[in-house]
């Protein structure tokens, strides 16, 4: 007798856990195609704004470079070193970009060597094997140095490019820029969020 009351007492309590987990899965088979698209629009929205970012950081790098002006009529070599943020874009983009009024080789750094070609250098994450070269190169009077994502307390960059309220702007150190070889606008000037060495400052 006690043994019936005893089952009798554990089989309802199994009907409810069955219960519970056959509605808990149907509810998760049902939800997770939901989970799934947000997870997935999340990830498409991060992904959409991070390459809206690229490209606002790309266009104000090709402003830049229209408002810039060298001495020298030769061709000019735009360098990419350490993946800046604007790279995939500029490199997409390299036949509408323009320099001194003329249209500009882009490449993408990967030895040493070649940076003695650059003229422009966007510089995002510099390698160690890429140091000593660029140092040597931001060092000649004659090469516009670009900070793109780059740890710019270790390059001695003419332009900054910042993250600022939602926008892309940029600092300008005029204190690294050859005055007798490259030359900012005064409309490129005026648009510059800092400016670092302007009437000897």
């Amino acid at each position: 007798m006690m043994a019936r009351t005893f089952t009798h007492l554990i089989d309802p309590s199994r009907s409810i856990f069955c219960c519970i987990n056959t509605r808990t899965t149907i509810l998760i088979n049902r939800c997770a195609p939901i989970i799934a698209i947000l997870l997935v629009s999340l990830y498409c929205s991060n992904a959409a704004a991070a390459d809206q970012e690229d490209k606002l950081r790309a266009a104000v790098i090709g402003g830049i470079l229209r408002y810039t002006q060298w001495q020298d009529s030769a061709p000019k070599m735009l360098c990419s070193l350490g993946s800046p943020s604007s790279e995939s874009i500029l490199l997409k983009s390299a036949h509408r970009v323009r320099a001194n009024n003329q249209a500009i080789s882009i490449l993408k750094i990967k030895a040493p060597e070649q940076i003695n070609s650059c003229q422009i250098i966007v510089i995002g994450k510099v390698s160690d094997h890429l140091a000593f070269s660029l140092k040597a190169q931001l060092s000649t009077e004659n090469t516009l140095s670009i900070c793109d994502g780059c740890e710019n307390n270790l390059w001695p960059t003419n332009i900054t490019l910042i993250r600022h309220n939602n926008n892309i702007r940029f600092d300008v150190d005029l204190t690294t820029t050859g005055k007798d070889t490259i030359t900012f606008s005064a409309s490129l000037l005026e648009l510059a969020l800092h400016i670092k060495g302007q009437n000897n400052e």
